[in-house]
């Protein structure tokens, strides 16, 4: 058996004004009530019955005196918690809302409740057959005559089986057939032991009361017993919260109800994310690419010579094959300057390169070797006129095409015309036109990587400084790494745009559901509780951007691909697992900051206020 509840009011004084102008509502009133009575508190508009039943509801804790259930003070307990396992509200304009269902506009106060929603559909059911509407389990809220409208909000606030219903004018918008309805509902419900608080300005419902309470100018004007009650127990239900379902219920509703305006957001915000994605994978596939060719490919022992000569004399080269260590130096000279003539057809070379071993993909290095794109202009075998400028003297050499060599495999883009011949060939035009050949380009091979430090220590006395290709590809890492930062700042600005759009936008949803707030606030949710709906609804909306922008990357990665290795014949090798990770940081992060301002908006909105509000 439980406990018989005791609910008393000590000296109750509520005023409203400002700067010293002050109007008392509530004039020191003292009352009490026991859980087995039906209360009329009858009263003319201005009376102060509306600010009574709100202090009472825990809406308002802005007075002088006490209000105590069970002994319990309710200014110094959880005024939600209060709210919610204590009171059912049953409101004038119903305050249903239209975008649930009936079912779920009932349990919307034990939604938080760690029950399955399995037995919270049966508890709403159980409710609507008791109530006479159980055919109206399907229907929506916009299908719904006002009488009908007010039993399911009755079964909603018997839902969590709360000591005490506090009505606001319950009958107030109903004709006077669904009037009597209501208030024998009212009548049944407070034969169960539940305390019923009526307000109102409407006489009839004084027939249906066991005491009647007539409010006048904010004071007691009369506190009478019409009926004999008996003394009932009432047993109380703890119920023990669910932190997150409900969030997830109410992101899936917000991305339901409003289509259209989350599809837009959704297009929108997902173009910075698709940059962000394709910056990260077009920097890490270039750098992967790069590395595999000059890096993996490249010889360890193998350093390129940096220096500020623009040629190298003999003397100086056979000062660093003196140096222990090298085992030896490679020659070469590069022309900028160069053209091939064939059948009257010239072809300007992009450069005309000399080495001493050259990588041949067909023929041999006997002669001249052409690359892939003059290939298709000239075959192997051909005789050919190479022109080259050199240091102010201009060469002419008539030479067999012998081979084609191996692309460099390095420049994403067409590198046109590129012609090489070895070093040794070179020579002996030079020795034609009795000229010394000096190289502008020279590489060492050194025994083993451990004696490097050494090594550049000699070559630092001769001003010259090593390299391998790993250094080269260090610095140019660095420049891909500033392009694609580069790439992705403009791509965060449009998330910047993206984030004060989404922030506005649900403002705006706040502002349309100023009611629902203050529906929630009055059935137990807490300002925690109201702001982390937004949040979830906010970072949900981020989940949608997120998968529809790796939709649409996905795609466009494929293509990309597509497109390098069919015309550079590249194969970019990269890891999206990482960039859809990064995206998924990036689209909460962004949702959840927009949603900052809002929700702490609609949390801190007064709870008496927005249910008035329209």
């Amino acid at each position: 058996m439980g406990d018989i509840m005791i609910f008393r009011i000590d000296n109750l004084t509520k005023e409203y004004g400002k700067n010293n102008s002050y109007q008392k509502v509530l004039d020191n009133i003292s009352i009490s009530f026991k859980s087995n009575e039906f209360v009329c508190i009858l009263g003319e508009s201005g009376s102060g019955k509306s600010s009574l039943l709100n202090i009472m509801g825990g809406l308002d804790n802005d007075y002088e005196g006490s209000i105590n259930i069970d002994n319990m003070n309710i200014k110094y307990i959880n005024q939600d918690e209060y709210r919610k396992n204590n009171i059912g509200f049953i409101f004038q304009s119903f305050n249903l809302i239209n975008s649930l269902s009936v079912i779920d506009n009932i349990i919307l106060p034990i939604e938080r409740d760690n029950i399955s929603y399995k037995k919270k559909k049966k508890m709403a059911i159980n409710l609507l057959r008791k109530l006479n509407i159980y055919t109206l389990k399907n229907k929506k809220i916009n299908e719904l005559s006002g009488g009908q409208k007010q039993r399911v909000a009755i079964a909603r606030g018997l839902i969590n089986n709360p000591k005490i219903i506090l009505a606001d004018e319950p009958t107030g918008a109903l004709d006077e057939e669904n009037s009597k309805n209501i208030l024998e509902i009212l009548k049944e419900i407070n034969k169960e032991g539940k305390l019923v608080i009526v307000v109102t300005h409407s006489k009839k419902v004084i027939d249906y009361s066991t005491r009647l309470i007539e409010i006048k100018d904010g004071k007691i004007y009369k506190d009478q017993k019409l009926k004999r009650v008996k003394e009932t127990y009432l047993d109380t239900v703890e119920s023990r919260e669910n932190k997150y379902l409900y969030l997830i219920k109410h992101a899936f509703m917000n991305l339901k109800n409003n289509k259209r305006r989350n599809l837009f957001i959704t297009l929108a915000s997902s173009i910075g994310i698709i940059g962000v994605i394709l910056s990260l994978f077009l920097g890490d596939g270039v750098k992967n690419y790069i590395n595999d060719l000059i890096v993996s490919k490249s010889d360890p022992n193998l350093y390129t010579i940096e220096s500020k000569y623009k040629y190298y004399d003999e003397e100086l080269i056979n000062k660093i094959n003196n140096i222990k260590h090298i085992d030896k130096v490679n020659k070469e000279l590069n022309i900028s300057i160069s053209s091939i003539t064939y059948k009257e057809s010239k072809y300007d070379l992009t450069y005309l390169d000399s080495i001493e071993k050259i990588k041949v993909e067909k023929g041999d290095s006997s002669g001249l070797l052409i690359n892939k794109s003059l290939s298709k202009k000239i075959n192997i075998g051909d005789i050919v006129k190479l022109t080259f400028i050199d240091d102010y003297h201009v060469f002419n050499r008539t030479i067999k095409v012998t081979g084609i060599i191996s692309d460099t495999g390095i420049s994403l883009i067409d590198e046109g015309y590129i012609s090489m011949i070895s070093y040794s060939n070179l020579k002996k035009v030079y020795d034609d036109y009795k000229l010394e050949i000096k190289p502008n380009n020279i590489s060492i091979k050194i025994d083993s990587k451990d004696n490097i430090e050494y090594i550049k220590k000699k070559l630092k006395e001769l001003k010259l400084t090593p390299k391998t290709n790993e250094d080269y590809y260090n610095e140019l890492k660095k420049y891909l790494d500033i392009a694609s930062f580069i790439l992705s700042v403009f791509s965060l600005s449009s998330l910047i745009v993206s984030t004060i759009m989404i922030s506005i936008i649900i403002n705006i949803t706040v502002l349309e559901r100023v009611k629902e707030i203050g529906l929630l606030r009055s059935i137990g949710y807490s300002k925690k509780d109201v702001k982390n709906i937004f949040k979830s609804e906010s970072l949900s909306l981020g989940i949608c951007i997120w998968l529809f922008s790796i939709y649409i990357s996905s795609f466009m990665i494929k293509f990309v691909k597509y497109i390098v290795k069919d015309k550079f014949d590249i194969e970019i090798i990269s890891d999206n697992t990482k960039y859809y990770l990064i995206s998924l940081f990036i689209s909460l992060f962004v949702t959840y900051i927009s949603s900052l301002i809002p929700s702490k908006k609609a949390s801190n909105l007064d709870p008496i206020n927005a249910l008035r509000s329209e």
